[in-house]
């Protein structure tokens, strides 16, 4: 019971801290910034291009992470034994 209580305020702590210091990068980076990318070009507040990139980056090494765990459980379970046409495994 009382490990519960101290990973809970552990958890609350650094997801505190973590917000603290989001807030302080937003604060700091509002300068404005312009993407070019072709014929387009965006202008933005650095912090929100820098969420966006984060945002990205993570979302892609999610989902890297997850599809090659899924890709080892396809492989996983396709290697069952199953028997072919002849009967054998």
């Amino acid at each position: 019971m009382k490990d519960a209580i101290v990973k809970s305020k552990f958890k609350l702590v650094t997801m505190l801290i973590l917000a603290i210091v989001a807030l302080i990068v937003v604060v700091q980076n509002m300068q404005m910034v312009s993407a070019r990318l072709l014929f387009v070009t965006i202008s933005m507040p650095q912090a929100i291009m820098l969420m966006l990139l984060v945002g990205f980056t993570g979302g892609v090494f999610a989902a890297l992470k997850f599809n090659t765990l899924r890709s080892y459980q396809s492989a996983a379970s396709a290697r069952s034994v199953v028997p072919d046409e002849r009967g054998e495994a």
